[in-house]
């Protein structure tokens, strides 16, 4: 291999934790009619197939599968169906990551379904029998199962997940430094974490097909040809630590809120509760990330499945950055009456915000500025909504119903989140 290993990363062990099929499985631990059995989770308006139990995986159902298309096998192996229910997974999320963040080791969490433990200070003998452990801890506690894959690397460890994943029962896999090379030369590029399309076109054009033939490329080649990125992800694959933090944690540069409707609309007054829920949602998000912003998009489609179709999209630049739902909503009602075309049948709209900065380091205008209270006011208006529920305030443009929203026939309850809906078990 082209690097010797740090004798630092010796020291140094991270363990990915990653919920197997993370929707389906949150499905099926409040079902248990169906484990083992094929289960397909639908995007919105009941569509596509955002989400497979293994059994779904084996018939080759791939993901994005619209829905029609796939009815006749849905049908020949008895594939059940599931609307998304994002509260539910939200939540589930939620307990498995406090699960994870009550033992002892450091925790960063990677998205929804996917944690990194720094486990550097256990004795290498005991990783294994301490990720099995966890893992029986986590379905007893959840009912979700997990893979975990341990490594010298964030990327190496990614790469063990994979491994994990396709052991049969324990889906626990640990990389020392000394299986390294053997590892990468049964890891596809196309599993490696950081490879993307075009990138993995490019290299099996060029005959590459495991991380080891990547590997053997020469600094200058992979820096040419995948930047600087695709340097620090050879260097991780090869032991060498080049990933502190995940780039999420990163200010985001834009935030986008749409939805396809469940009916096409017309009326004017339902696109204005539509406009000001992503509104609403989006300023929400800024809030949380303590973030503001100072440019706002809104935009209107038609069905683009039929002809003609329309779609209209106006932007502005605000007098001042914001955070705030009723400054945020104001201007993007003004947008939406510009943009609005009577007698016209629409499918989708949305908002963008852009021109994100945080909170702490936003620059304000010598000569317009918000007003001090609306940033009091909004604290107001996150508190009571957290303490009494979502949506116990809001703007009165959102409306009290909300029949744009996309179709969910098949959406399980809210088991843990909804008093009207929690689980009843009869005895």
């Amino acid at each position: 291999m082209r690097y010797l290993y740090h004798t630092q990363s010796d020291l140094v062990m991270l363990a990915l934790v990653d919920c197997n099929n993370f929707f389906a499985s949150c499905e099926i631990a409040f079902d248990p009619t169906l484990r083992n059995k094929p289960l397909v989770v639908l995007s919105n308006n009941d569509g596509c197939v955002i989400a497979r139990s293994k059994e779904a995986k084996n018939l080759n159902i791939p993901m994005g599968a619209p829905i029609f298309k796939y009815e006749s096998l849905f049908k020949a192996h008895g594939v059940k169906k599931r609307s998304s229910n994002f509260t539910l997974y939200g939540d589930m999320s939620n307990r498995i990551m406090a699960i994870l963040s009550k033992e002892e080791f450091p925790i960063e969490i990677y998205s929804i379904d996917e944690a990194f433990l720094d486990l550097s200070s256990l004795p290498k003998e005991k990783l294994l029998s301490y990720a099995k452990t966890l893992r029986k801890k986590i379905y007893n506690y959840s009912g979700i199962s997990v893979s975990i894959g341990i490594a010298p690397t964030k990327t190496l460890a990614k790469a063990s997940n994979c491994f994990a994943k396709k052991k049969e029962t324990e889906h626990v896999h640990l990389i020392t430094n000394e299986q390294i090379t053997e590892h990468l030369k049964h890891f596809l590029i196309k599993d490696i974490w950081g490879i993307g399309r075009a990138h993995l076109a490019f290299l099996t054009a060029r005959g590459l097909k495991t991380a080891y033939d990547l590997c053997q490329k020469q600094d200058d080649w992979i820096k040419k040809h995948l930047t600087i990125q695709g340097l620090r992800t050879i260097k991780e694959l090869l032991g060498v630590k080049s990933i502190d933090s995940i780039d999420r944690f990163c200010p985001r540069k834009g935030l986008l809120r749409s939805s396809s409707f469940g009916k096409e609309i017309e009326d004017y007054k339902e696109l204005e509760k539509a406009i000001s829920y992503f509104c609403s949602e989006a300023a929400l998000r800024l809030r949380k990330e303590k973030l503001t912003c100072s440019y706002l998009q809104v935009f209107l489609h038609t069905n683009r499945f039929k002809t003609p179709n329309f779609s209209k999209s106006l932007s502005l630049a605000l007098p001042f950055p914001t955070q705030s739902t009723r400054v945020l909503t104001g201007y993007a009602l003004t947008l939406l009456k510009k943009i609005y075309k009577p007698q016209t049948l629409y499918k989708k709209a949305g908002v963008a915000f852009g021109d994100i900065q945080t909170s702490t380091s936003t620059q304000q205008d010598l000569f317009v500025k918000e007003s001090p209270k609306e940033e009091k006011l909004m604290k107001a208006f996150d508190e009571i909504n957290a303490r009494y529920g979502k949506k116990t305030l809001h703007l009165a443009s959102e409306g009290s119903s909300n029949s744009w929203k996309p179709k969910r026939v098949l959406k399980s309850p809210s088991y843990t989140t909804s008093w009207n809906e929690i689980l009843h078990i009869k005895i």
